[in-house]
């Protein structure tokens, strides 16, 4: 494997989800992600090329999902 490719592929991520969908990251690790809709957060855990994407409301939780694929 390339180990240049996962950290461009890292950066990537990285950029879609703070830049392009809003969230911002969690101060308990560089993987987690949050983005406050109205009361309710959205939280997206990233590790390599997998996500899991959670909220209460399950909604929001999919249309970030779409917008992530």
């Amino acid at each position: 494997m390339d180990p240049h490719g996962l950290k461009q592929a890292s950066h990537a991520w990285n950029v879609k989800i703070t830049q392009r969908l809003g969230f911002g990251p969690s101060k308990s690790g560089s993987s987690l992600f949050i983005r406050q809709d109205r009361n309710e957060p959205v939280r997206i855990l990233l590790y390599v090329d997998y996500y899991v994407v959670t909220s209460v409301d399950l909604v929001k939780s999919g249309r970030v999902k779409s917008k992530l694929t």
